[in-house]
């Protein structure tokens, strides 16, 4: 999966539990607060001390962190 579809995934799958946080909020709010949600778990990924020894696991999380903020 590309950084970039990884991205997506995860900002769709928060999406639907963000309402849940917000209430009733428009889309605009949702998916902010998904993509947040989203930035929150690659950083607890990166955050793990293996993926900080493998360079190509820690470059893919840092690309899919770049696609959700642009998201």
């Amino acid at each position: 999966m590309t950084p970039k579809e990884k991205a997506t995934e995860l900002v769709e799958k928060l999406k639907e539990h963000s309402q849940l946080m917000i209430g009733y909020g428009g889309f605009s709010s949702r998916n902010g607060s998904a993509k947040q949600c989203a930035l929150i778990a690659v950083d607890e990924i990166l955050d793990i001390n293996s993926v900080d020894k493998d360079y190509d696991l820690c470059d893919y999380w840092n690309e899919v962190k770049q696609e959700i903020e642009k998201c």
